[in-house]
């Protein structure tokens, strides 16, 4: 039982792979402009949105495809 527990990866959403690597978080950006804030290059780093290997991770393409709309982070969806 060990033996399978140490070789089963956790899956989440920084784990994984986005399925496109073209993001552009226009959204975010329109949200953040809205908020009169700037985030800085340190604020987007600590988001963990990238792979080691530098390919962005599928909590980025949620944040690229999804809206973020009031301050509880309700997302609405935005047809790509």
């Amino acid at each position: 039982m060990q033996v399978l527990l140490s070789k089963h990866q956790q899956i989440n959403l920084q784990s994984m792979i986005s399925p496109r690597q073209n993001l552009t978080f226009k959204q975010l950006s329109i949200y953040y402009e809205e908020k009169k804030l700037e985030p800085t290059q340190q604020f987007i780093e600590s988001l963990d949105l990238r792979q080691s290997g530098g390919e962005y991770n599928y909590a980025a393409y949620l944040l690229d495809v999804y809206i973020i709309r009031d301050p509880i982070f309700r997302l609405t969806y935005r047809k790509v």
